[in-house]
């Protein structure tokens, strides 16, 4: 081979390994990026649910939602109240009682989607069926009001 013949593909040899190298730059950027999301999520996932089980276990009066209002009906029962404070202390009682109730159905329902994410997931990479979208098609609308 000539040196002038050698002089043409080396652009182009060097081309293509700038374009494998890119392209492996990119892809490797893509999972690192989807490894992030997935560690950034799991950790505000966990975040969340450990302040969530806080607020619902704490003895604290201060922090925990049960503790708050078992306190406050403690004080309430007890006469220590001011009458100001005494008449609104039902209303709060069970306002306190009714955050923690909701808190354990959210964090229920976060933790079901999450461990049925994780099950289709799963079932997906094992190469298993999965049910598939039951979305139905894009029809336009015959709607005549705005």
């Amino acid at each position: 081979m000539n040196a002038h013949l050698r002089t043409l593909r080396r652009p182009r040899t060097l081309a293509t390994l700038a374009t494998v190298v890119a392209g492996s730059v990119v892809l490797s950027l893509v999972v690192a990026t989807a490894a992030q999301a997935a560690t950034l999520l799991s950790a505000d996932f966990e975040d969340g649910s450990t302040a969530a089980w806080q607020k619902l276990t704490s003895a604290d009066p201060r922090l925990g939602f049960f503790a708050a209002a078992n306190d406050l009906a403690a004080k309430l029962s007890s006469g220590v109240l001011p009458p100001d404070k005494a008449a609104v202390a039902p209303q709060l009682i069970f306002n306190q009682r009714l955050d923690a109730w909701l808190t354990l159905f959210f964090l229920a329902v976060v933790w079901f989607v999450i461990l049925d994410m994780a099950r289709v997931s799963i079932r997906y990479l094992r190469g298993l069926p999965v049910s598939g979208s039951s979305e139905a098609p894009y029809q336009v609308s015959r709607s005549t009001s705005p």
